[in-house]
């Protein structure tokens, strides 16, 4: 496998706009949906990690901290199309869930598209409640809880 870093990023950075852009171009475009200000203005309250290669965002996800104490959501997680299948978004959940421990989390949750479903379910996820609609497409509640 190729080499490949995995690491978190600052808001408004290089990286972090690299990674932003990926997002939109994966998760927002597809649905005819923008970046709102809105949507910005939070952006510097969560977690901004990154997979990358040959210097290069080519995955990424958020993670923001869940009103609930000890629980952080898994957000907006995408990987380069071309790359899917190469075990890149294996490797960026995996350091994910390194990360969020180390911040003193200890249980991910997140409203995962139905379509993906079964990748979260390979990396230890369990659905939790029934298939629901969010952005005009179906979604399920999957969390797992962390330990070392």
């Amino acid at each position: 496998m190729k080499s490949l870093i995995c690491c978190d990023v600052r808001p408004q950075s290089t990286r972090y706009m690299e990674a932003l852009a990926l997002r939109n171009q994966i998760l927002r475009e597809p649905l005819g949906l923008v970046f709102t200000p809105e949507e910005a203005a939070d952006e510097p309250l969560s977690f901004h990690l990154v997979a990358m290669r040959n210097d290069c965002v080519i995955g990424c996800l958020v993670l923001t901290p869940a009103l609930e104490e000890g629980v952080v959501r898994l957000r907006q997680f995408a990987v380069r199309p071309e790359l899917q299948g190469e075990g890149i978004g294996r490797q960026l959940g995996v350091y994910a869930e390194q990360f969020s421990f180390d911040k003193g989390f200890t249980r991910i949750m997140m409203f995962a598209r139905a379509s993906v479903m079964g990748f979260y379910l390979r990396l230890g996820y369990a659905q939790e409640g029934e298939v629901f609609e969010e952005i005009g497409i179906p979604h399920v509640v999957m969390a797992k809880t962390l330990s070392r």
